[in-house]
């Protein structure tokens, strides 16, 4: 996949010629074609190539063929079946292709992959989780009509580095120390201001971009909260779930930059091969530093550190595999901040979430759409009563003085 890319499909058509419509849309949204074919041109080469995230078959009803099955059952990448005419009657073509690239998205995430990487000695003694690897199916062949609801499963991604950790600067940054001083409050009042804005962590694995859209579906628009997402993923596909997760929330999804401070009504992605730092201002930082093995992004670094720093935070532990979290959530238990987890019944891998209760760290759990109203009806609460707190330290009951009569 490009650097710049959405996705990198290929298409396979009854006529080409009619897919060019849909070819320009697709291009013009980011997508990158590595493939365009027609159906006669299908061969073996093409079945097997894994150089594609997915394959989008762009088909009339009655050009179905044997190669189509072969295809279905032993393609090494997702296929998506999509009816020829239908971009024709849309009165949108151009927001129709948008939640087309999106559901296309989804179907790449929800195919299990896994990059295997080399155990470093570091690693060697550390236990790994376990990895469950499946081919696509002819179950990936979907209409567009249908939507996308199983399971999710991302690669899991690790990296290890031996250089000094060091600060990483874009061009447009002359000096992102001094950015840091200067996003440091001047005043201990302007400090107390700034850490009354929540951050809540979301943590989550294999399974959790399914369970994430139906919790951010039931967050408004308007709710007072910075989520930072701690999402185990490889890194190529972090734009694919930052489209998904922006069609499905009324919050703005960002990508963690060099640096980054936190505002209300935001999604943060947390970077894969660099780890995010929280400093004492409460601006995260992105280092040239590895993230805890073996897990990219690591949900226990991130934790330990919004604990440390911030001091109105909390974290809700969705769907997901292996014991990352572990440390983190007893680190916000220790700052007395709120731990909450998706009921094992409703993920679909409740390693991660189970380990975290079987700790004892969870203060509460329930299902995506549960932790969604807990969360909405928690932060009301904490609102009002940091009103009536303001109210009264402003306010301050004066005691009556009688003079000497």
């Amino acid at each position: 996949m490009g650097s710049e890319s959405v996705l990198n499909i290929g298409i396979i058509s009854s006529d080409l010629p009619m897919s060019e419509n849909l070819i320009t849309c697709l291009h013009d949204n980011g997508v990158e074609l590595s493939y365009k074919i027609s159906l006669s041109q299908l061969n073996d080469t093409h079945i097997n190539t894994t150089s594609i995230d997915v394959w989008l078959v762009d088909l009339n009803d009655d050009d179905w063929n044997d190669q189509l099955d072969t295809l279905l059952n032993d393609a090494q990448v997702p296929v998506f079946i999509n009816e020829q005419a239908a971009l024709n009657r849309q009165k949108h073509p151009q927001f129709w292709v948008k939640k087309l690239i999106v559901r296309l998205g989804e179907l790449v995430l929800e195919v299990p992959s896994v990059i295997e990487q080399p155990i470093t000695e570091s690693q060697k003694n550390t236990p790994q989780p376990t990895k469950d690897v499946a081919k696509p199916t002819a179950e990936h062949k979907l209409e567009l009509s249908e939507k996308v609801e199983e399971v999710i499963t991302l690669p899991l991604h690790s990296t290890e580095k031996t250089t000094e950790p060091k600060l990483l600067q874009t061009p447009a940054d002359n000096s992102l120390e001094q950015k840091d001083r200067n996003a440091v409050p001047q005043t201990e009042e302007q400090t107390t201001s700034a850490r009354k804005i929540p951050i809540w962590v979301l943590g989550a694995s294999l399974g959790g971009p399914a369970a994430l859209k139906r919790f951010l579906q039931a967050i408004p628009e308007n709710l007072a909260v910075a989520f930072i997402l701690v999402q185990h993923i490889d890194n190529n596909f972090i734009p694919v779930l930052q489209k998904i997760l922006e069609d499905y929330s009324p919050l703005k999804v960002r990508i963690a930059e060099s640096a980054t401070e936190l505002k209300t009504g935001e999604i943060l992605l947390t970077p894969v091969e660099q780890k995010l730092t929280m400093v004492s201002t409460g601006l995260l930082l992105q280092m040239d530093l590895p993230w805890s093995a073996p897990y990219s992004p690591c949900i226990d670094d991130v934790l330990t550190d919004v604990a440390t720093h911030w001091p109105n935070s909390g974290c809700i532990f969705f769907s997901g595999m292996g014991g990352d979290g572990v440390k983190g959530a007893a680190s916000m238990k220790a700052a007395n901040q709120q731990v909450w987890t998706q009921t094992s019944e409703s993920c679909a891998n409740s390693g991660m979430p189970d380990e975290i209760q079987k700790a004892g760290y969870s203060d509460y759990s329930g299902t995506p759409e549960e932790l969604a109203q807990k969360l909405v009806a928690y932060l009301h609460r904490q609102s009002h009563a940091e009103k009536i707190a303001d109210t009264e330290l402003n306010n301050p009951t004066q005691e009556i003085q009688y003079g000497n009569s």
